[in-house]
């Protein structure tokens, strides 16, 4: 494992919060090119229409008024509410396409209720008492204490806790690009990276499984952080144990299908139809 990278484990009190970004802002956190910009102009499952465009790199370090411990458990609960109604359990398959080349890429991925809690950014106290999965329970019943849960370095938790609302309103993650990590601007340990301009999520391999579950959301746009980017052009869901992807839950416009071809192993796949 790369020197600060993060340590991922069921037990909260085993994670470390070591993902900081480069310092080229001020605080000690690092936007890309637009990404100082970036605003959260979608609704994020709570009462009230206070964050809804707000710039959040101006909100939480350039004001006086931080994100209060109340109002991120609001959120983490509300997308814990998404996350089982639309990932948990769940196979995604992400087709990615590259126009220039004609070259296909895909990524499946698998969603487990252990794999919230690093999402969110927050450190779960070790006399919490509980594992990853519990955790998840718990904000699903809305069982989470104010004291049980603490912050991360220079504003991470507060930008994860946005992001990861932003890529759970959508049922594809709102990804329109993927590739692999380039390690470039953050020290973390991931493997791939799927999103948008806005937000992205990152995924590692499972080596026991032979799947990828995420592991890590970012808030920005995900090109400043990949190699070799593919354009998502399609993505099909399924339950997790089943053996075929069911429903197409995302289809890209503008696409002359007749050139995308499918790696071997999903070849079956009926494809979107061509939308030009």
């Amino acid at each position: 494992m790369r020197k600060n990278a993060i340590h991922v484990a069921e037990g909260a009190a085993s994670w470390r919060a070591t993902e900081k970004p480069e310092r080229k802002a001020a605080d000690g956190v690092h936007f890309a090119k637009g990404a100082a910009s970036w605003r959260a102009t979608e609704k994020l499952g709570i009462e009230g229409d206070w964050l809804q465009n707000v710039n959040l790199p101006t909100f939480f370090f350039g004001g006086s008024l931080p994100m209060k411990k109340e109002t991120a458990i609001a959120m983490i609960c509300a997308a814990a509410q998404a996350y089982r109604e639309s990932f948990i359990d769940r196979r995604l398959l992400f087709i990615g396409y590259k126009a220039s080349s004609r070259k296909a890429a895909t990524l499946e991925v698998v969603f487990h209720a252990a794999n919230f809690l690093h999402l969110t950014g927050v450190l779960w106290l070790p006399n919490s008492d509980g594992s990853a999965k519990e955790f998840f329970n718990r904000c699903i019943n809305h069982k989470i204490n104010a004291k049980e849960i603490t912050f991360a370095y220079g504003g991470i938790t507060e930008l994860k806790i946005c992001a990861l609302q932003s890529l759970l309103n959508s049922q594809h993650l709102n990804a329109n690009m993927m590739g692999s990590f380039n390690g470039v601007g953050v020290s973390l340990c991931t493997e791939n990276l799927v999103g948008s301009e806005n937000a992205c999520m990152g995924f590692v391999r499972d080596q026991r499984q032979n799947y990828y579950s995420p592991n890590t959301v970012l808030a920005g746009d995900v090109r400043q952080w990949i190699r070799d980017s593919y354009r998502v052009v399609a993505v099909y869901r399924t339950e997790r144990n089943c053996p075929f992807f069911s429903e197409l839950v995302y289809t890209a416009k503008n696409v002359d299908w007749s050139r995308v071809i499918y790696p071997p192993k999903y070849i079956a796949l009926p494809k979107p139809e061509d939308q030009d």
